[in-house]
């Protein structure tokens, strides 16, 4: 095995080189993708986006962040409180008018590209995390137990049901039919699928994962909240108040009811008893706050229906970007990772960009890139080929893409490696793949991606 290790040591560096710099300049699922907002006087301003369900801020087209006023509502240019631990409003109304924001900003001395001082970051995503993951908070060692296989005891695939409510609000309606029950019902379900540029639909996407081993299907619901965009948003992400409220607000639709009794003992979520999932998908745009696209958990709002209950949910948006107003699969599959089989984000201080759909692969919406394959491992749907069992001197005919990694096992039982060797065919799940060739994953059972002075749980050599 020694010259077996110093080809793939040379492998990896070659690999590296070639991958570093996608990997240092993606770092979240958001990462100044182009949104639009509408202000409460009913116009609509365009901003960026940077960050995740943890931590996340917003910035103007030319670099102002930017907060939601606390008392008015507005979307206004950010000031920060002397030890840089919040941002505050400075009142000022962004307007998207270039000439006229100039000028505010410049008599009001307005800055450019501020930011929270590192630690209170920190220390904002760690009560994030506690606040939306509650007892998976430290869900890089839950995986395994939380992620088997979907098999009934004979052996056959048990489906995943799920829920799916469409949201509309009082100021913000889904748009028509692209949002319609029928067409989201199609994306979330249909084999085949290839609506607005899709490569299949959210269901293909897991049993391409699987190896048909896992067969999620959503039911489609309507509702209309009580309240308008902005007044849920305002909320703190993971306070699960319009989940709760959109599940009550179904709970006796009797579509709703007869599809419980016909799930009926089928009703399936991984090592969750008879626990259905629940996906949010609100109309519009994405929103900070509460409505920021998150895994979290109604905790004292969980709710049991006709005997099946409803704890864990992920809230979504309809359009993910100004520029791409078409639905598409990408957020929906990375937050039905955390839902569905409790796969930790790999994105962060270490991330792996778009090695995974975990990272950064879910930004190539219509067809987001593979689960990396320790995960595809823990979850019972690879069975990994021991280099460590092979002579030395062995010539390995590696096949493209295949479901199967190859694994080496070091000294340390909480480190080992995984190759795989990728071709980016059109069309494939590896279309966006960061490159061809031999790609090793280090990995570090007990480490996380998400902070910084630990070693990353996955990582791409």
């Amino acid at each position: 095995m020694r010259n077996k290790s110093k080809i793939s040591i040379t492998l990896s560096i070659l690999v590296f080189s070639i991958s570093f710099a996608a990997l240092t300049a993606l770092a979240a699922p958001f990462f100044g993708e182009e949104m639009h907002i509408t202000q409460p006087d009913g116009r609509v301003v365009f901003v960026r986006a940077y960050g995740d369900e943890f931590y996340h801020r917003l910035e103007s087209l030319d670099g102002y962040t930017l907060i939601h006023d606390p008392e008015s509502g507005y979307l206004c240019y950010a000031a920060l409180n002397a030890d840089r631990s919040e941002f505050l409003s400075t009142g000022i109304v962004y307007s998207n008018e270039a000439a006229r924001d100039t000028n505010v900003r410049r008599l009001l001395h307005v800055t450019k590209g501020l930011e929270l001082d590192q630690r209170h970051i920190d220390r904002k995503v760690q009560e994030a995390r506690l606040l939306l993951l509650g007892d998976e908070q430290e869900s890089r060692t839950s995986i395994r137990e939380n992620t088997v296989n979907a098999t009934r005891s004979d052996g056959s695939v048990a489906p995943i049901y799920g829920v799916t409510i469409i949201v509309d609000f009082p100021d913000t309606k889904a748009t028509q039919p692209s949002f319609s029950i029928a067409e989201v019902e199609a994306i979330l379900n249909e084999e085949g699928y290839t609506g607005f540029g899709n490569n299949g639909s959210v269901r293909d996407y897991f049993l391409d994962m699987s190896g048909g081993l896992v067969d999620y299907r959503n039911r489609v619901f309507y509702y209309e909240a009580e309240h308008s965009k902005l007044h849920y948003a305002a909320g703190l992400r993971g306070d699960g108040v319009l989940a709760n409220e959109a599940l009550l607000g179904i709970m006796h639709n009797q579509d709703f009811i007869d599809y419980l009794l016909e799930v009926g003992d089928d009703v399936w979520m991984p090592a969750r008893g008879n626990e259905m999932a629940l996906n949010i998908y609100y109309a519009g745009a994405s929103l900070s706050g509460a409505l920021w696209p998150h895994y979290a958990q109604l905790g004292n709002l969980s709710q049991t229906i006709h005997g099946v209950s409803f704890n864990r949910y992920q809230i979504t948006n309809q359009f993910t970007s100004t520029v791409d107003t078409g639905l598409s699969i990408g957020m929906f599959v990375h937050e039905n990772g955390h839902l569905l089989f409790s796969f930790t984000d790999l994105y962060g201080f270490q991330g792996i960009g778009y090695y995974c759909v975990m990272a950064n692969g879910d930004s190539a919406r219509k067809n987001p890139t593979p689960i990396n394959p320790y995960f595809r491992y823990l979850a019972g749907w690879a069975d990994p080929l021991s280099l460590n069992d092979m002579p030395s001197g062995t010539v390995i005919a590696a096949e493209a893409n295949a479901r199967n990694p190859y694994i080496y096992y070091t000294h340390n039982p909480q480190q080992q490696f995984m190759v795989e060797y990728i071709q980016k065919e059109v069309g494939s799940r590896y279309e966006h793949f960061p490159h061809e060739g031999v790609v090793v994953y280090h990995i570090t059972r007990n480490g996380t991606n998400l902070a910084d002075r630990s070693y990353p749980m996955v990582w791409v050599v």
